[in-house]
C-alpha cells in the first residue's frame, strides 16, 4: 500500500524535519484510488513469471499518476520499467494544477529514463510546482512501483574535510570554512594531531566523520552547542587507527549526525585526531530490523538519522531459547552490543544472541580473546574480570591488583598471550579456597604476543589470576587434560599424530623454555576455527617428519591479518622444518587475508616448508627483522608474501595459484628471491608492488615455468599501496629450460609517486644482494641450521636390537617403522624394538635444530628376526614410566622396561 509522510520536528535535536512523501508498490499494487492522495488510472498486478513479475501503477496510452505538493524544492524520484520486458524505459514530468481529483497539465518539467527496467531515475523539482503529472514517453506500457518526493533545503554551510596528510604534518587552520576553529598539538605522524578541540558553525544537519584511534585515550570526546549543552559523547577509540587501510572504513572511523537548529559545535577531548569531515546532509529515515538469533525478522522500527536507538521494543519473551542456551542481549552484525544511547547513521539491524550455557570438562578447550572489542566477559559462565576492561588491540587493560577467574576441569594448562607494553611485572595465582598455586608468573612479554603457561594439578576449581602491576593481557587458552604433554628422553615434544589439542598443548609448553623441539609424526592436525596460535620463547624448532605429509590446518571464519592467522610467533630463532601450514580459509577471490605464518618475531628459519593460502599467506611483521626460507613451496594469489623486514628467500618454489591476477610480494624493507621457481595458475602475474617504506625487491637467477608467457608486460605491479619501490629488480631469469629470457631494459614509472627506473639488474646484484649483505653476520648461522645430516650407513637389526654406528654433527636419531615413527633417541646409538620380517626400519639423523635429514634403510640381519627381544641382550636396561620419561629404578606402579610393559 502506499505510504504518504510528512516529518516536523521529530529527531534527537528536535529539528524540524523535511517534506517527504512516499508510494511503495514494489510489493503490493495499491488498494485504492486514489492512495494517500496520489491519483491514477489502472494498476498493474502481474505475478512472478507472467511478463516482468511487477506491481504499481499502470502507464499505457491512457495510463497517468498525478499528486499534490507543498511549496518547496525538492528531488522526484522513480522506480519504472516496462512491463513484458527489462529495456529502457522514459517517463515525462510535468507540472499540474488539481481540483477536485482533476489534474490539468502544465509545462514538462523534464523526464526520468532508466537504461534497463525496473530502474530508478530523479529530477529536480522547483518550490513553485504544487502538483505533478507523470505519464509514459517510451511508447510501450509501462509499470510505475515507486514514487518518492523528498525536500532540499538550500544550505549555507560549507563542507570541508582535514584529510590524514594534512594532519601527519604541520596544519594551517586558516584553510578552514568561515568561523571553524582548530588547536591541538602537533605529533607529525600517521596519528595526525593529539588534544585538539574544533568549533563548526552550523545551520542544519550536518554529518561528522571522524577519524579514529586504537590507542585513544581518553577514549570518547565531547560534543557541546552554543549554550554549552553535552549532545553527544562518541567513541573514538575504534577497532584500528584511522591510517591503517587495509582495514574497512567503518572499523577506522566514528559517524555522528547533527540534528538540530542552526549552532556553533564544540568538538574537544579529542585524544587523537587523523582525519576530520563535515558535510551538510539531509535528515534522512532510517529503519531499524530486529531480528531473533536464527535471522527470523521480529519487527521493523523507523528512525531518523541522527536519533539515539533507543530501548530493543522486544525482549527475552519473544525469543525461542533452547535448553542449555541463553540469551546474551542484543547486537549489531559485526557483533557489537547494542546501546541505548547509540547514534542511528542509517539502516541498521538488530539481533538477538544466544549462546550456549559455558561448562568445562576433562578435554574441552576454553579460548577468550581479549583483543577484541567484541569481547564480554559477562556473556561467559567460566570466565570473569575484577577490575579491567577492554583498551584496545592490546587487549584488556588491568589495574594492579585486577584480576581475570577461569574454571577448570581438574589439571589443565592455562596460556596467557601477554603483551610487550604496559607496566606488568608478576602475576599470582589462587584457587577457590584461596590457595596459592603460583605467584610469579611473568606478566610482560618481550615481544608483543608471547605466552606464557601455567600447569595446575588438582581438583575441578576456578583460578584467579592477580596482577601485581597495570597490565595489559591479550588472550587466555584453557586446556582442560587428563594428563600434561611432557618431554620424552630424546629431548622432544612427539606429538601423536593427528593429535591437534597435543599439537597446542607441546607448542604452548616449547614457548616456554630455550631450545624446545616438538616432533610432528605425519598427519593433519586439524585446528578447525582455531586461530593465532603463538609460538614464542627463543629458539624453539617445529619439526615434521615430511612436508607433504605433516600438515597443520585452520578454517578461520573471518579474513584479516592479525584476525585469521593460522601461526603467530612472537619468539626469536623459530626453526621450522617438513611441515606444511594451510590456511583453509574460504576465499572469494578478492578479500581473504588469512596468513599461513605472522611472523612478528626474529631470526626465523624455514626448511622444506610449505605455506598454503591465498592472500598475505606469509607476513614478515619485525621492522629490521631477519627470516630466512630454504626450499619449500610458499602458495597464494595476493601479495601473499608480505611485510617488512629483511627476508631472503633460498630455491624456494612460489606457486600462483588460481585467479584473473596474482601478485607475489607487497614489501616494506628488503625481500630477495636467490635460484627460485615460479609456477603460474594466474591468468596474469607480476613480481609484486610496494607497501611502504619505498622498499627493495629482488629477484636473482628466478624460473619461471611459464617462460614468462602470463608475466605481466611491466613484470611488476606499478600501482604501490603507499609509496614506490626505492628498487625493484631482476637479473638472470631463467626459463624452465635454462634459457636465458630476461630483457634487456624494462624501463617503468610506478604510479604512487611517480618513481621511474629500469628493472633489469647487471651482475653485479649477485654480490650487492649475497645471503651476507641481505642478513649480516646472521647469514652464516641461517646456513649453518639448515645442513642435514646424513643418517647412518650401517644400521642394522638383530635380536631385536637395531643398532649403528654415531655420526659427527648428529643430535638425534628417530626409527621409522614402516614409515611411521618407532622413537627418536638422543644420547645413544641403539633402539630396541619388535620386528617381522615383512617390515621395513629406515633411520634418519637430525641436525643441531633437531631437523632430520633424509633415511637410510636398516639392515635386517636374518638371524632372531622374527624372534621377541632377548634378555640376553648385552646393552643396559632402559626404563621409562607411562608419561614417557626415562627413571633409573622402577618403584611401584606400571613401567616399560626394555620395550616391554612391566607391573612392579
Amino acid at each position: 500500500m502506499g505510504i504518504f509522510a510528512m516529518f516536523w520536528g521529530i529527531g534527537f535535536t528536535q529539528a524540524q524535519e523535511p517534506v517527504e512523501l512516499t508510494w511503495d508498490y514494489t510489493e503490493a499494487k495499491p488498494a485504492q484510488n486514489p492512495d494517500n492522495g496520489l491519483y491514477y488510472d489502472s494498476a498493474v498486478n502481474d505475478a512472478a513469471g507472467t511478463n516482468m513479475g511487477l506491481k504499481g501503477i499502470k502507464l499505457n496510452s491512457s495510463g497517468y499518476a498525478f499528486f499534490a505538493k507543498p511549496a518547496v524544492a525538492g528531488t522526484l524520484t522513480l522506480t519504472i520499467s516496462q512491463r513484458k520486458n527489462a529495456n529502457a524505459y522514459a517517463v515525462n514530468v510535468y507540472a499540474c494544477t488539481i481540483d477536485n481529483g482533476t489534474a490539468t497539465k502544465g509545462d514538462l518539467i523534464g523526464e526520468i529514463a532508466v537504461d534497463a527496467g525496473p530502474g530508478t531515475g530523479s529530477l529536480d523539482i522547483a518550490a513553485d510546482v504544487t502538483g505533478i503529472y507523470i505519464e509514459r514517453k517510451t511508447t510501450s506500457e509501462g509499470v510505475l512501483s515507486k514514487i518518492v518526493f523528498k525536500e532540499t533545503k538550500a544550505r549555507s554551510f560549507t563542507d570541508f574535510e582535514i584529510t590524514n596528510e594534512q594532519l601527519k604534518g604541520e596544519f594551517d587552520a586558516s584553510t578552514l570554512p568561515e568561523g571553524v576553529t582548530f588547536t591541538g598539538t602537533q605529533r607529525n605522524d600517521s596519528h595526525g594531531y593529539v588534544n585538539v578541540t574544533i568549533t563548526v558553525p552550523v545551520d542544519g544537519t550536518v554529518k561528522f566523520t571522524i577519524g579514529g584511534c586504537q590507542y585513544a585515550n581518553p577514549a570518547t570526546c565531547k560534543i557541546n552547542n552554543a549554550e554549552g549543552a553535552l549532545l553527544a559523547e562518541p567513541n573514538l577509540k575504534t577497532t584500528y587507527c584511522y591510517h591503517l587501510t587495509d582495514y574497512d572504513i567503518s572499523t577506522r572511523t566514528v559517524t555522528y549526525i547533527y540534528t538540530g537548529e542552526p549552532t556553533t559545535l564544540t568538538f574537544s577531548n579529542i585524544a587523537y585526531l587523523p582525519y576530520f569531515k563535515a558535510e551538510a546532509v539531509e535528515v534522512s529515515k532510517a529503519e531499524i530490523t530486529y531480528r531473533d538469533q536464527n535471522n527470523n525478522v521480529l519487527g521493523t522500527k523507523i528512525v531518523f538519522e541522527g536519533d539515539p536507538i533507543g530501548e530493543c521494543p522486544y525482549t527475552e519473551a519473544d525469543l525461542t531459547i533452547p535448553e542449555g542456551q541463553k540469551f546474551r542481549g542484543w547486537f549489531y552484525t559485526n557483533e557489537t552490543k547494542v546501546k541505548v544511547t547509540d547514534i542511528v547513521t542509517g539502516n541498521v539491524t538488530v539481533k538477538a544472541k544466544v549462546t550456549p550455557i559455558e561448562s568445562v570438562s576433562v578435554g574441552s578447550v576454553q579460548t577468550y580473546d581479549l583483543t577484541k572489542a567484541t569481547f564480554y566477559p559477562e556473556d561467559h559462565e567460566t570466565f570473569s574480570v575484577t577490575g579491567g576492561e577492554y583498551y584496545n588491540n592490546h587487549g584488556f587493560t588491568f589495574n594492579a591488583e585486577g584480576s581475570f577467574s577461569v574454571e577448570v576441569a581438574g589439571k589443565a594448562q592455562i596460556v596467557l598471550s601477554l603483551c610487550q607494553y604496559g607496566n606488568g611485572t608478576t602475576i599470582t595465582v589462587t584457587d577457590a579456597a584461596g590457595n596459592s598455586i603460583k605467584d610469579d608468573v611473568p606478566a610482560k612479554a618481550e615481544n608483543d604476543g608471547g605466552i606464557t603457561t601455567v600447569n595446575y594439578s588438582g581438583e575441578a576449581t576456578t583460578l584467579t589470576f592477580t596482577f601485581a602491576a597495570q597490565t595489559y593481557l591479550h588472550s587466555v587458552t584453557v586446556y582442560n587434560v587428563s594428563e600434561f604433554l611432557v618431554k620424552d628422553a630424546s629431548g622432544y615434544y612427539i606429538v601423536p599424530s593427528g593429535d591437534a589439542a597435543a599439537l597446542l598443548m607441546a607448542i604452548n609448553s616449547a614457548s616456554g623454555e630455550e631450545g624446545a623441539k616438538v616432533f610432528l609424526p605425519n598427519g593433519t592436525y586439524d585446528l578447525g576455527a582455531i586461530v593465532k596460535t603463538v609460538i614464542s620463547g627463543k629458539n624453539v624448532s617445529l619439526i615434521g617428519q615430511s612436508a607433504e605429509g605433516t600438515i597443520i590446518v585452520t578454517r578461520p571464519a573471518q579474513e584479516g591479518l592479525g584476525t585469521a592467522d593460522l601461526l603467530n610467533n612472537t619468539g626469536e630463532g623459530l626453526y621450522m622444518q617438513d611441515v606444511s601450514l594451510k590456511n583453509d580459509f574460504a576465499y572469494g577471490g578478492n578479500d581473504g587475508r588469512a596468513a599461513s605464518l605472522h611472523d612478528t618475531g626474529t631470526k626465523t628459519i624455514c626448511k622444506n616448508v610449505n605455506l598454503l593460502s591465498h592472500q598475505d599467506t606469509y607476513y614478515s611483521h619485525k621492522v629490521g627483522g631477519l627470516y630466512y626460507f630454504e626450499g619449500g613451496e610458499l602458495h597464494g594469489t595476493v601479495d601473499y608474501l608480505c611485510g617488512n623486514g629483511k627476508v631472503y628467500y633460498n630455491e624456494v618454489k612460489l606457486v600462483n595459484e588460481q585467479r584473473n591476477s596474482a601478485t607475489i610480494t607487497a614489501n616494506s624493507e628488503l625481500y630477495v628471491f636467490n635460484n627460485c621457481t615460479v609456477e603460474n595458475n594466474a591468468n596474469t602475474y607480476n613480481f609484486g608492488r610496494a607497501w611502504s617504506d619505498n622498499p627493495v625487491c629482488i629477484y636473482l637467477n628466478t624460473t619461471l615455468l611459464d617462460g614468462g608467457e602470463k608475466l605481466a608486460s611491466t613484470r611488476w605491479n606499478l600501482s604501490g599501496i603507499n609509496c614506490d619501490y626505492s628498487i625493484a629488480g631482476e637479473y638472470g631469469t631463467k626459463d624452465a629450460n635454462g634459457n636465458d629470457i630476461t630483457p634487456a631494459s624494462n624501463n617503468v614509472t610506478f604510479t604512487k609517486q611517480n618513481t621511474s627506473m629500469n628493472t633489469i639488474l647487471d651482475a653485479t646484484a649477485l654480490e650487492t644482494y649475497s645471503i651476507q649483505n641481505v642478513l649480516g653476520d646472521w647469514a652464516a648461522t641461517a646456513q649453518e641450521s639448515v645442513k642435514q645430516v646424513e643418517a647412518p650407513a650401517d644400521g642394522q637389526y638383530k635380536n631385536g636390537m637395531v643398532t649403528w654406528s654415531a655420526v659427527d654433527g648428529a643430535s638425534a636419531y628417530a626409527l621409522f617403522k614402516n614409515g611411521e615413527l618407532a622413537g627418536i633417541v638422543s644420547d645413544v646409538a641403539y633402539f630396541e624394538i619388535e620386528v617381522t620380517e615383512n617390515d621395513q626400519l629406515t633411520i634418519r639423523s637430525a641436525n643441531a635444530r633437531g631437523g632430520f635429514g633424509a633415511a637410510a634403510e636398516v639392515a635386517l640381519v636374518a638371524t632372531g628376526i622374527c624372534e621377541t627381544i632377548h634378555a640376553e641382550k648385552a646393552v643396559p636396561e632402559r626404563i621409562y614410566n607411562l608419561n614417557g620419561m626415562r627413571v633409573q629404578k622402577a618403584e611401584k606402579g606400571l613401567y616399560i622396561i626394555n620395550g616391554k610393559k612391566v607391573m612392579k
